[in-house]
Formats: C-alpha cells, structure tokens, sequence
C-alpha cells in the first residue's frame, strides 16, 4: 500500500476515535442524561485536533448542543419528513404557544413535517444517524465530525457546522421519533426513500442485530443509537453554484456541476479578474444559469464562490463524498475590511446595520458545508483493511485512538507523517493535484488564481 495512502488512512482513524467502527468510547468533554427507561445517554464534544483553529463560537455552540436533554419539558423531537435519510430535529420550547409543553409540539406541530416553524425558539438542531440498509440513501453521520474537525485544521473559509457525539435510548427514539417518522411518510410519493428509511431504522432498533454493521448505529451495549448532534443554517444555493442538474444524477450532473460560473472561471488559464468575467458570460449561455443568475452577480461573490469549491473539493477528495452536488448551502453576510483584515456579520437584511455600514460592507453569500454525511467510511474501511490484509498494520488499539498520544505517536504522529497542513492546500501542494482530477479534469488547475491570498472585498 502506498505510504500517503497508508498515513490518510491511520490519520482518519486517529482523528475520530472509534471512525472505523464507531462507538461510544469517543474520547473529549462528555455529558450525561438519563432516559426514563434507565439507560445513560451521552453527549461528546471531541477532544480538538492539535493545530486546529476552533472559534469561541464553535466552542459555545458545542457546549449548547450537549445541553440539550430531550427528555425536558422545553426541548421537543421530531422525525425528518424531507429528503431521503431518517434525521431528527430538536426543538427549544422556553416561549410561545408550547413553552415547557413538548407532548403537545410533538403531537401537533411535528406532523407538518417543516423545518423551521414559529412555535420553538429558533432553528433546530439535527441528530443524524448512520444508515445504509438495502433501499435506503445512504448516510455515515460520522462523517460530520471528520469534516468538522478537518475544516478547523485546515483553516477552510467555508463553514462546516460545528458536531458533537451524540447517543440517545434507541427504545426511546423508536417510540417517540422513529416509528412516528415511519406513520407520517407512509403513502407519501415524494417520501418514498425517506419512508424506506424510517422502515429500515424501525426494524434494526427493534432488533440491533438486524443490521450488519451494528456498531456503525448503536453502542456496544446495543442499549443506545449514536449518531451527531448539529446546528445546521442556512439556505440551500440554487443552480448558480449546485449546477443546473438537468442531465439527471451521477456523470451527468457532476458535468453540469461544472458549466457554473465559478467553476469555469477557476478552469480558466487567464488572469483572475479576465477569468471571473470568461466564467460569468459562458455560464449565461445556459438559459437556466441566467436565469439563476438574474439580477447580476458580482465579480467579489464569484472569486468568494471560487475559493470555496477549492476547499470543497479538497475536503470532499479526502473523504470520497458522494453526495456533494445540489448540496451546497449559504448563509448570507456583510463584510468589510478593518484593521487589514477582512470581517464579518451575518446579514439580516440588505441593509447593513448603522454600526458597520460607514465601512462600506459587501453582501456576500457565504458557504455552509451542511450536508456531509455520504463521506468517510469507506475510505477509512477499505484503506486500513488494505494494510490489514497485507500484514503491514497491527490491530487498532485504544492507545492509539487518544487525540493526545505523545509525540510521534496518534494524532500527532500521523499529522506529521501526512504533513497535511495549510502548504498542502496551495495550488501545486500534494492535497490540491489529485482534487483537481476529481471534478475538473484538466482546463486549469482548480486553486491557480486564489493561490496565497483571499478573494478580494
């Protein structure tokens, strides 16, 4: 096996303790909450990565997201009725018409199947758990914390949202989550795999063994389902970044992906400023793309654009994501320059609000990596089986899945045989040749113009 391969591999499995076969054994900043049933939940902020930059928001956010206890009054839970996976979404309950009533919200407002809704303090967090059962989309939650804890090492511009561990009674979440998710999507058309799989999920938590690879979704005790805790924002981007998806799924829209404007501007050999304007004008051709693009778009949110498909590439090679395009989402924010250095606000309108706006902001659409959850596992599986089934790497031990493992040994030791660091992320770096062979394909290499400097404000 070759030795970067090799280094990926063990610095996957190092960086999330239990990644090849997930458990509760997580090592960081644990909680505890205990089911009615008896059984000891938890919830795990991981320990950080050595050389990862985490904000006081992501810290504040992983601490409020291991506060939730869904068995408070004030915090409801319902079944994901959109998409394909069998999600949760929890819900804070300290105002408004279901203040500390969570049998009356989950009884009344779950069954409308929407996302955001008036009646809870704000956005939910989501509970994503693994599964890929026969028939059903295919998700590994694990995935998000790789991406979260990899985007802050890597020091990525574009957001992934901040994910904890997280493991709930499985008779619990089959009673009050799953076999509801499982009654609301039946006969429903438009939910035929989101149907498919809350069947799924509803068979295995009655019987864990059902499922073949049973530490991917419960803990070892098969008392508890696992999975992660998020706060995800934002709104989904329309054909302008995801690409027009009119050649249907799998090649077809991977080519569309790469007809947008920020994609074919990144391709470009010209300069930077040409390149944009090359890259706005061809995409306009596609009746589709000019119409998502109405309204104009300036030449600073497509350099913005471009920067982040180079880090989404990046991040999406490292860990073989499958389910990337259409799934790409923004959160809207001014920015300006203070002190030579770029900031930001989120925006809550488009007028920027009086304390910034003698600096002159720019609205500016900025990327959320949300949905990551079809990377990962694979390519931990099968890379550190290959060693395995070629004698060259002893059985995982505990020892050598603790963030913290002296010098030259775990975590520290793998970063330092992969040297996968900020340098890697340049255009001609190791990390950046084979990401461009994975969508581009020649026609330019995907970093050349925003190589050692950010885009513009």
């Amino acid at each position: 096996m070759h030795p970067r391969r090799r280094h990926a591999a063990i610095l996957l499995a190092v960086a999330l303790p239990g990644a090849v076969l997930a458990t509760d054994k997580v090592v960081g900043d644990r909680h505890a909450f205990r089911s009615p049933n008896g059984i000891t939940e938890t919830c795990v902020a991981l320990a950080k990565m050595p050389g990862g930059v985490y904000s006081v928001e992501d810290l504040a956010q992983e601490k409020a997201l291991c506060a939730l206890d869904i068995y408070d009054t004030h915090v409801a839970i319902c079944p994901k009725l959109k998409s394909t996976s069998p999600g949760t979404f929890v819900y804070e309950l300290t105002r408004g018409p279901f203040t500390n009533d969570q049998g009356g919200f989950e009884a009344k407002v779950c069954p409308r199947g929407e996302i955001l809704v008036p009646e809870a303090d704000g956005p939910p967090a989501g509970f994503k758990v693994t599964m890929n059962a026969k028939g059903t989309s295919g998700t590994f939650a694990s995935a998000s914390l790789l991406y979260y804890h990899f985007a802050r090492y890597l020091g990525a511009s574009v957001h992934v949202p901040v994910s904890v561990y997280r493991s709930i009674d499985r008779a619990t979440h089959e009673q009050r989550v799953t076999r509801r998710g499982l009654e609301l999507s039946a006969g429903k058309k438009a939910l035929a795999m989101n149907h498919a799989a809350w069947e799924a999920l509803d068979a295995v938590e009655k019987d864990p063994a059902a499922y073949p690879e049973t530490d991917e979704l419960f803990t070892s005790d098969r008392g508890r389902i696992h999975g992660v805790f998020q706060h995800v924002r934002g709104k989904r981007y329309g054909p302008e970044l995801n690409g027009t998806r009119k050649s249907g799924w799998g090649e077809g829209q991977n080519r569309d992906f790469q007809e947008t404007a920020p994609f074919l501007a990144l391709r470009s050999d010209r300069p930077l400023q040409e390149a944009i304007a090359e890259g706005l004008a061809t995409a306009q051709r596609d009746p589709a793309l000019k119409s998502a693009m109405k309204g104009g778009v300036s030449k600073k949110q497509i350099a913005y654009w471009m920067q982040d498909l180079t880090e989404i590439t990046l991040l999406d090679y490292i860990f073989s994501q499958q389910d990337r395009i259409g799934n790409i989402d923004y959160v809207t924010a001014w920015l300006w320059v203070e002190g030579g250095r770029v900031k930001q606000q989120q925006a809550e309108g488009n007028s920027p609000p009086a304390s910034i706006a003698g600096r002159k902001p720019l609205l500016i659409k900025r990327t959320w990596l949300n949905d990551n959850d079809a990377g990962g596992e694979d390519q931990v599986r099968e890379l550190y089986q290959e060693d395995r089934d070629a004698g060259e790497a002893p059985p995982l031990q505990p020892r050598d899945l603790s963030p913290a493992h002296g010098p030259g040994q775990g975590l520290q030791g793998a970063r330092e045989a992969l040297r996968l660091c900020a340098r890697d992320l340049r255009a001609d770096g190791p990390a950046a040749r084979p990401a461009r062979d994975q969508y581009a394909r020649g026609g330019g290499h995907p970093a050349r113009h925003l190589q050692g400097r950010q885009p513009p404000v």
